[in-house]
């Protein structure tokens, strides 16, 4: 009858080529609400894929995208820069602490969930991986230390 082919294989309608599994399908909806959680909204404008990301037949997910929109200019107004060279001579670090936090009705800062927390982990490993940012650590348990990494100061 009128049920659709892709539909009834387990495929999204938009591309024939990807399985959609209960997996990728979970996977999909945590980025989802990644973002969400650090934007606050899901009305908000995607931003582009950055320049200088690798081509493929894979654009970033929005998670990623927003995450490197909102955690690029922290990174930049906390950079200290010596006015003769215009070069980065301190990078102050943002943490994952730090980005774990959100404000609450009464203003307040809160931690994320573990969900959520877990979530800008991932995307800013992410980062890591493409080169937007670097991360240290300065021992076990201790918090990871947020700079920019080549590619955003590049882009800059």
């Amino acid at each position: 009858g009128g049920e659709d082919d892709d539909d009834a294989g387990g495929y999204d309608d938009g591309n024939d080529d990807v399985p959609m599994t209960p997996t990728t399908t979970r996977r999909n909806d945590a980025a989802q609400n990644a973002a969400d959680a650090l934007n606050g909204s899901d009305q908000l404008p995607v931003p582009p894929t950055p320049a200088g990301v690798v081509s493929g037949h894979v654009d970033w997910s929005v998670a990623t995208k927003r995450m490197l929109a909102s955690l690029g200019p922290r990174l930049e107004e906390r950079e200290v820069v010596d006015e003769k060279t215009g070069e980065i001579v301190v990078p102050v670090p943002v943490t994952v602490s730090e980005m774990c936090l959100a404000r609450d009705a009464n203003n307040s800062l809160k931690k994320v969930k573990k969900a959520d927390a877990a979530r800008t982990f991932y995307q800013v490993l992410v980062l890591k991986t493409h080169g937007f940012v670097e991360l240290t650590q300065k021992g076990a348990y201790r918090d990871i230390e947020i700079v920019a990494g080549k590619k955003l100061v590049e882009q800059r």
